[in-house]
């Protein structure tokens, strides 16, 4: 992917990260109806490989948090992997269904 394709879905994926985290602290709005919003164009244009590199970088956030607290908090260690296996299937479900191209 050319460098300026890639520096667009970079500021996609941070504007969309942006409106989903003051959508959260708006209405709760779950992950899911955030993305289903995004591809039905609520928020504006917005491309498959935009979504795709929005949910990677929210992937991303959600297993740096499982790590942290896991390091933190030993007890919590076990869940861990648990947890980022599930986020992992969450976030990879959700880009087959709504950040591939048809």
């Amino acid at each position: 992917m050319p460098a300026e394709h890639e520096a667009e879905r970079e500021d996609a994926a941070r504007r969309l990260l942006a409106l989903y985290w003051e959508q959260f602290a708006e209405e709760q709005v779950s992950l899911e109806e955030f993305v289903r919003r995004a591809a039905a164009g609520r928020y504006g244009s917005c491309s498959p490989p935009e979504l795709k590199a929005f949910l990677e970088a929210v992937e991303h956030n959600i297993l740096a948090n499982i790590e942290t607290m896991a390091a933190t908090n030993p007890d919590l260690a076990p869940l861990a992997e648990e947890r980022a296996a599930e986020t992992q299937e969450m976030i990879a479900d959700l880009i087959a269904r709504y950040a591939t191209q048809a």
